[in-house]
């Protein structure tokens, strides 16, 4: 039989536990939040050619966990040697710039059509992507892109150069 005095004590040690359940779950929950991720599409026109579209881009990339994962497609038009490439994401780093932010994504080739191009990328090749999401306030440089070769791990680099894109957006989320 239980005694009033003891009810309390009950209650203490449930609160107690509660706020315990609670307080483990939490550095699940800002973790998650602290996620970097970039997603974009657009093009790239030629101001050599015209103003035609010379490039168009789309891209989604995460982190998930302690993985990066997403996608990358770029594609080089006419009247430039025409290339279709898909990247397999598996490196994305996200930071700060003085405007906005910048991120590189990286990753494998895992398709490319025609498969003997001008720029000789093949499936299995690694490329990277620099990208910046800085069209938030007036007179900024607005949202670039540039492509290379990897010469880096993507989690060490930082801020490049890239050719400002002419129709399109880049949203990049700092972790």
């Amino acid at each position: 039989m239980r005694t009033q005095r003891s009810r309390p004590a009950i209650r203490f040690v449930a609160m107690i536990l509660a706020l315990g359940i609670v307080l483990i779950g939490m550095p699940r929950l800002s973790a998650a939040a602290a996620e970097a991720q970039g997603t974009g599409g657009g093009s790239v026109n030629s101001s050599l050619v015209g103003g035609e579209r010379m490039i168009h881009f789309a891209f989604s990339a995460h982190t998930a966990g302690s993985a990066d994962v997403g996608s990358f497609r770029f594609t080089i038009e006419a009247p430039n040697p025409e290339v279709d490439v898909h990247v397999d994401v598996d490196c994305l780093n996200v930071f700060p710039l003085s405007v906005g932010a910048g991120a590189w994504i990286a990753g494998v080739v895992d398709r490319v059509t025609p498969e003997s191009n001008a720029y000789l990328i093949n499936p299995g090749d690694r490329l990277a992507f620099y990208v910046t999401d800085q069209d938030q306030q007036p007179n900024a440089p607005g949202d670039q892109l540039q492509a290379v070769r990897e010469f880096s791990s993507c989690k060490v680099l930082g801020s490049f150069f890239g050719f400002s894109i002419s129709q399109g957006n880049i949203n990049l989320k700092l972790p």
